[in-house]
């Protein structure tokens, strides 16, 4: 329900000494608070590969420095690493119980990978730590959602929001509970609240331009579609949507274009590849949307 990767910590007073006294620049020259400061800038302006050179610099020097090991957990999540990031954020609880970060994005983690039993403990476990941490309110019921047990996902959810009226993320996960609840016209509403506080907010973007597909309002869902690829235009979810209200426009040629990138963005796309499939079965390309068909399965 929630593309956002988890938002790391602030850093904690970390010793000024040098990490590995260097002659050189880079993190081995720096102190542990400027290594960590460089890595979360890094990870924030989304170069990865560079926050985890730093990182795991960092850990060679201090191998038990939780910060280091959650941040490291968080950029191999955003790789797509995901497995890997619950190992080092599991060291990073054993290094720092306490830290209810630590426990709730390591519950979104468990989440995303369906081990839903775990994430649900580890969500209890954050909010027992800190019973007003939104982020782990909303995790703990994006977790309960992917249960079905909506009555308990609207119940964080809105937990979260009587902290924090304006957190998107449970905003948003509102509008997933009514969707899945066939309540379009409530959906619709949440994710226009989240649009309104936060325009660039690219996963209610999407969600909405679903919902505007599924209640027919294809026209409609287009428009708000090609908004959230402006702002995001690498979001695989978002040119598959739009090609669903291409089709229901009966633009079979810009469904043909948004489906294929789509895949090329996901080339596992499913839903993508059944799109896909459906367009060429419609410009009569037989093999070619059998293919697609096969692709899919």
């Amino acid at each position: 329900m929630s593309d956002r990767p988890p938002k790391p910590p602030s850093v904690a007073p970390l010793p000024s000494e040098p990490i590995v006294p260097a002659a050189k620049s880079g993190p081995q020259s720096m102190t542990l608070p400027q290594a960590m400061a460089l890595a979360e800038r890094q990870q924030a302006a989304g170069n990865l590969a560079q926050a985890e050179s730093t990182l795991r610099q960092i850990l060679q020097a201090r191998p038990r420095q939780a910060s280091a090991l959650h941040l490291l957990g968080v950029v191999v999540h955003q790789q797509g690493k995901t497995e890997l990031a619950i190992d080092l954020l599991t060291q990073a609880i054993e290094i720092e119980p306490r830290q209810a970060v630590y426990r709730a994005n390591l519950g979104e983690m468990c989440r995303i990978v369906g081990r839903l039993d775990q994430a649900i403990e580890s969500g209890e476990a954050a909010l027992a730590i800190d019973p007003n941490a939104v982020g782990a309110l909303s995790n703990l019921g994006i977790a309960h959602y992917d249960c079905g047990d909506f009555e308990r996902a609207e119940h964080y959810q809105k937990r979260a929001l009587a902290i924090d009226p304006r957190w998107l993320p449970a905003l948003n996960n509102l509008g997933s509970i009514r969707r899945a609840q066939e309540d379009r016209d409530g959906a619709i509403d949440h994710y226009r609240q989240v649009l309104a506080i936060e325009p660039r907010y690219a996963e209610a973007g999407n969600n909405l331009g679903a919902v505007l597909t599924e209640s027919e309002r294809f026209a409609d869902a287009v428009a708000t579609l090609r908004e959230t690829i402006r702002q995001k235009p690498n979001y695989a979810d978002a040119f598959c949507n739009i090609g669903l209200a291409f089709c229901g426009l009966e633009q079979i040629d810009q469904a043909h274009a948004a489906f294929t990138q789509a895949i090329k963005l996901r080339p596992n796309y499913v839903e993508a590849h059944l799109g896909l499939a459906r367009v060429l079965q419609e410009k009569n390309l037989l093999p070619e949307a059998e293919k697609a068909a096969k692709d899919a399965v």
